[in-house]
């Protein structure tokens, strides 16, 4: 349990502009020694650029619940062996943990389907689940052979779920027989599983999902070449490695005695135009080359973002990849619904605090974090050090039952407070500016109150995401997060004057050149070491353009804003040096400021 995160969404977007613009203004800085007010200028006009917007605040309440492992287990939904779990340090919360209900929906299911629900939502475990379930059942684990495979788009998509089942098979499961292996670029063709497993297991990952472990479990294959002597029940790969298998002759004897039951696609969204023609005729060679009918494969494809509103097309793209028939209708997608934690609609609302309380509170909270009250080591003493300092500051309000733990303590609290679930309700599946939900939960009508409001809101997210129960994985009463968007400054566009010392009227942040009052402006460019500026343009014989759309054939010319005489000067490099460079040896171009159009010489109006 960590509790050390501090949520101030307000003064990291500040902490982050300011940062932003001291880059962007010290990365190309025009020099204040040769263009004193234009270097005023920008940084003065920096001050107040929209580089982040925000914050924006969003809550993704849990999903629909469905029956536990142990309920499934015990209806004979799943296989006996699952009972293992309950005898497990690691599996026994996963025991007793009640699924998703759109991951309860997968278990038994008879025909294909695609899983579309959204990031975080548990996605693998709806098909990772009825798929070891099947080959418990179907036993004969002793006979290598590949049964199921998962292919995924990325390597490092591959290589995270190999993690993730590698956990449930070999470390909550208790090791029951079914092998695993993953076959990508990222294991090398000659290694041996000695090397393969000193690698793997000098990981932070491994260590931190077997702390104890000196070696991988015998079934978990890790060097190809005992991949090809026994082929693992379950292959990880990805669809250009699969290609490879059934075209190279050395890698043939990874589906010898396979008899392949699941065909799992992740991400089956990004397998559209020629890439899609491309799997999709892979698949229908895989299933000719091993003499598989059809209806004998289980074919699942996930994503989050699919829009479940299309189910009969959904149904026929997978038919198409896949070359299996899908169910049409609610058959074909297995969707996921939010809802609000349940303490949150039951009962009434008993509580309300006003917004210099929760201001307070958020104090109390960040010194409890300062002083390491907080700390993931101290939980025993939570609740005891978090009641002593909410009755010294007389919020009542938050005083926690002794006799529960420090996170349930705090939804039995927060679940009755008026504006705790006013937010979530406003949350539910959307996001709002932060500033909105702020006075909108703690109507203000000046400057004052309305900084309070965001720092009421700032210490009610704060606590409401403490609000978790004990079970590991469960989500928190209020589980928000924020977003802000942050952004550059795309450049300088100046619009220039023969008349100015420095010669520039005005400017305008853009990355392209523009025009200004009808006037061209001119993209902007600063020597990185010494800060002289320069203007750009598209010559075509004519005119002088800010652009070089205008005229794709025109020639580019990088303009001196800048010299002793009156008339600016080109020069060759982007970024020349002008303490050495001889100015004898520019070229001298001449143009109307306020047109663009060329000079034959100096005169009115004239660079």
């Amino acid at each position: 349990m960590t509790l050390t995160t501090e949520l101030d969404p307000i003064g990291f977007k500040d902490d982050l502009r300011t940062t932003l613009a001291r880059y962007i203004t010290t990365a190309a800085a025009v020099s204040s020694a040769r263009a004193p007010r234009l270097s005023q200028a920008v940084a003065k006009e920096m001050e107040s650029a929209p580089l982040v917007r925000g914050p924006f605040i969003e809550s993704l309440p849990d999903f629909e619940k469905g029956g536990s492992i142990e309920q499934l287990v015990a209806d004979g939904a799943l296989h006996a062996a699952w009972r293992t779990l309950a005898k497990s340090e690691k599996g026994r919360p996963l025991w007793r943990r009640q699924l998703h209900l759109h991951q309860a929906a997968a278990i038994g299911r008879d025909e294909n389907y695609l899983v579309a629900t959204g990031t975080g939502s548990g996605k693998t475990e709806s098909f990772l689940f009825p798929l070891i379930d099947a080959l418990l059942r179907q036993g004969g684990l002793e006979r290598p052979g590949v049964r199921a495979i998962l292919v995924y788009p990325l390597n490092a998509l591959a290589t995270d779920q190999m993690h993730r089942i590698a956990c449930l098979l070999f470390r909550d499961l208790d090791d029951p027989g079914i092998t695993l292996g993953r076959f990508t670029g990222q294991v090398r063709s000659d290694a041996t599983r000695r090397q393969e497993e000193d690698r793997l297991i000098h990981t932070p990952t491994f260590r931190a999902d077997f702390p104890d472990a000196r070696h991988a479990s015998k079934n978990w294959l890790l060097a190809r070449g005992e991949m090809l002597e026994k082929p693992p029940h379950i292959l990880v790969t990805n669809y250009a490695m699969l290609e490879h298998i059934l075209l190279l002759p050395r890698n043939r004897a990874l589906l010898a005695g396979a008899d392949i039951r699941w065909l799992v696609l992740d991400e089956v969204h990004t397998y559209t135009g020629a890439q899609a023609i491309e799997v999709a005729f892979l698949l229908r060679k895989l299933k000719a080359r091993l003499g598989i009918p059809q209806g004998q494969i289980r074919c699942v494809g996930t994503s989050a973002s699919l829009d479940p509103a299309k189910r009969d097309e959904l149904a026929r793209f997978a038919e198409d990849l896949f070359g299996e028939p899908f169910p049409g209708g609610d058959g074909a997608v297995i969707t996921a619904e939010r809802q609000l934690h349940p303490d949150l609609t039951a009962g009434k609302e008993t509580e309300a605090l006003s917004p210099p309380e929760w201001v307070e509170a958020g104090r109390i909270l960040s010194q409890l974090r300062g002083q390491g009250h907080l700390a993931a080591d101290n939980v025993e003493h939570l609740t005891e050090e978090w009641n002593e300092a909410m009755r010294e500051a007389r919020l009542n309000a938050l005083v926690l039952d002794p006799q529960h733990p420090f996170g349930e303590g705090l939804i039995e609290r927060l679940a009755g407070i008026a504006q705790v679930r006013e937010v979530a309700k406003a949350l539910k599946e959307r996001a709002l500016p932060f500033a909105d939900l702020a006075t909108r939960v703690f109507p203000s009508k000046d400057s004052e109150s309305v900084e309070t409001a965001q720092k009421a809101l700032t210490a009610l997210t704060s606590i409401g995401v403490l609000a978790r129960p004990s079970v590991p994985g469960a989500f928190p009463l209020l589980p928000a997060r924020f977003h802000l968007a942050a952004s550059g400054v795309e450049g300088v566009a100046l619009r220039l004057s023969a008349n100015d010392k420095e010669h520039w009227s005005e400017f305008r942040f853009s990355r392209n050149g523009v025009h200004i009052d009808d006037a061209p402006a001119y993209p902007l460019l600063v020597c990185r070491d010494c800060g002289e500026p320069y203007v750009e343009g598209w010559d075509d014989g004519k005119m002088l353009h800010p652009r070089p759309e205008i005229n794709p054939r025109s020639k580019r010319r990088v303009l001196r804003l800048i010299r002793a005489g009156e008339a600016a000067t080109e020069i060759d490099s982007d970024e020349p040096d002008t303490e050495t460079q001889d100015e004898s040896a520019f070229e001298f171009f001449e143009f109307v400021a306020d047109t663009g159009a060329l000079a034959d010489g100096p005169g009115e109006g004239v660079l």
